[in-house]
């Protein structure tokens, strides 16, 4: 991919539009643009192969979105731990944890407090 694309028009819309704005930065747009659907899905799978730094950010920004937009406003987390994975194929994944304002506190030497935490 040249690192300097000729393609900017999608850079406004960076987040919040439904159609892949990776594509719209990659040497393949025009094609993608005037491609059936069937041409389109084989243009877009080939894309995060062939630039998975591309689709690292862009996984990273969503999830950033999703847990400041709808996880913060729905549980009201205090903290976050989060994880990333990549798979032999390519694709990335996350394994996170929320701490809440109702997350019970642990003492590990209380019996109790170790069985209350594992309930949570």
């Amino acid at each position: 991919m040249d690192p300097k694309p000729q393609n900017w028009e999608g850079e406004s819309q960076f987040i919040g539009e439904a159609k892949p704005f990776l594509l719209r930065y990659s040497k393949d747009y025009d094609a993608w643009k005037k491609a059936d659907s069937t041409q389109r899905i084989k243009i877009a799978r080939k894309f995060p192969r062939e630039n998975p730094h591309l689709a690292t950010v862009h996984f990273q920004q969503w999830l950033d979105f999703f847990f400041r937009i709808v996880l913060k406003e729905t549980f009201g987390y205090t903290d976050y731990w989060i994880r990333y994975e990549f798979q032999g194929r390519g694709s990335v994944r996350a394994h996170w944890f929320l701490w809440t304002r109702e997350t019970p506190t642990l003492d590990l030497n209380s019996e109790q407090s170790r069985n209350d935490y594992a309930r949570f």
